[in-house]
């Protein structure tokens, strides 16, 4: 299409780039050097193209359904129909992929399953699209899909939930109709959370829902996930600490395995260092890396504090498909919250703010004003249908 230079970008070529896209004029730069050595930037190969999703939604494993979702979004990015893929094409379409607008990135979507571009979904269309996603790990992040469902079982799956998008029953799925049922199913999400651990609602596993996970912070399996979060001054690590050590599961503090990396002195602990040396806030992309090797190590149950903490970090892992299965926001009436200055205190409000649009059906608030001992009982009390849920999955082992 319209960048043909072949060794740098020109300022004519960044400009116009940065008019299309949603990307600044270093991360142009970055993405331009990562597809050194392809034919005149106007030959991308596949495989950068699935690195480069791999990254942006923290995939670390190639899936067998990887080749066939690339295949497809190679052939969106493919605008002028010409068989390959240049550098203007690759940086629009994962602008808008990526970066986009909630509209913009549907509209992507929608079209991933209309594999014949006629405008509707077929079932068949349908079908094909979430046996690729049952089968890859990026597609359900991308798709905002996360299946826990068995071969025996997802026929059945597809056939319900095509038939509750579908609502005029005439046989296809039009984009109206795509994004209605993204909608409903936000809406819906509190409703999701009351149905029983042993029998949970197909609708959890919606192809538009974007808050739930079972796949969360990364690849862990399925255990017990809980986030502790809350103002500076609400003790947030002695109470994380009380609840993991009652329910006998490890405690995370995010301050803490920093400090641990930072004196391990590997590539990411330098990092971290630098910044706790300064005093300053460590950048949201070292702390989430160092948390996500903690936690591999692991397993499935633990309960965490410290992250996140800001609104930029609960973006963060929304983009990383990040979910724990439970949260506990401590909150403080604003005459107790004198120990956060007044920037600190506007900057948790916009944080709450954040996490409860993106994560709003796995909160508990609790009010961390009480003395701590009812604090930590009233946490573990509403973790309980988790343990109950847990401790039937455990027995079903």
């Amino acid at each position: 299409m319209g960048v043909h230079s072949s060794k740098n970008l020109s300022k004519k070529e960044l400009d116009a780039l940065q008019q299309q896209t949603k990307y600044s004029e270093d991360e142009l730069r970055k993405l331009w050097r990562e597809c050194e050595g392809h034919k005149n930037h106007s030959q991308l190969k596949r495989a950068t193209i699935l690195s480069t999703l791999r990254k942006a939604y923290r995939i670390k494993h190639k899936d067998p359904g990887d080749d066939e979702l690339t295949t497809r979004i190679c052939s969106l990015l493919d605008s002028d129909g010409n068989g390959s893929i240049d550098f203007q094409e690759f940086v629009v379409g994962m602008s808008v992929l990526i970066k986009g607008t909630e509209r913009t990135k549907l509209e992507f979507l929608f079209r991933l399953y209309d594999a014949d571009s006629n405008g509707v979904i077929t079932t068949s269309e349908f079908s094909q699209m979430i046996k690729i996603v049952a089968s890859s790990r990026l597609a359900q992040s991308i798709l905002r899909i996360r299946l826990d469902l068995n071969k025996t079982t997802i026929d059945k799956w597809i056939e319900k939930e095509f038939k509750a998008t579908d609502v005029n029953q005439d046989g296809v799925i039009t984009l109206s109709e795509y994004m209605n049922r993204v909608t409903q199913v936000i809406e819906e999400a509190p409703s999701i959370k009351e149905e029983t651990a042993e029998e949970p609602s197909d609708d959890s596993f919606a192809l538009g829902d974007l808050n739930k996970s079972n796949d969360s912070f990364g690849n862990l399996k399925q255990g017990f996930k809980v986030i502790v979060a809350g103002p500076k001054s609400s003790q947030k690590d002695r109470i994380a600490e009380a609840i993991a050590s009652t329910l006998g599961v490890p405690h995370i503090s995010t301050m803490g395995i920093m400090q641990e990396e930072a004196e391990s002195k590997t590539c990411l602990g330098l990092k971290c260092k630098h910044y706790l040396d300064r005093g300053t806030d460590v950048p949201d992309d070292v702390v989430a890396s160092i948390l996500e090797n903690k936690l591999d190590s692991l397993g499935a149950d633990w309960v965490l504090d410290g992250f996140p903490f800001t609104e930029g970090q609960v973006l963060y892992m929304n983009q990383a498909g990040w979910v724990p299965d439970q949260i506990i926001l401590l909150c403080l009436p604003k005459s107790q919250n004198e120990e956060d200055s007044e920037e600190a205190v506007k900057k948790h409000n916009k944080f709450e703010a954040c996490l409860t649009r993106m994560y709003g059906d796995t909160i508990h608030k609790v009010d961390a004003s009480e003395p701590f001992g009812d604090v930590v009982h009233k946490s573990i009390m509403l973790l309980e249908p988790l343990q109950k849920n847990q401790r039937v999955r455990k027995e079903s082992v």
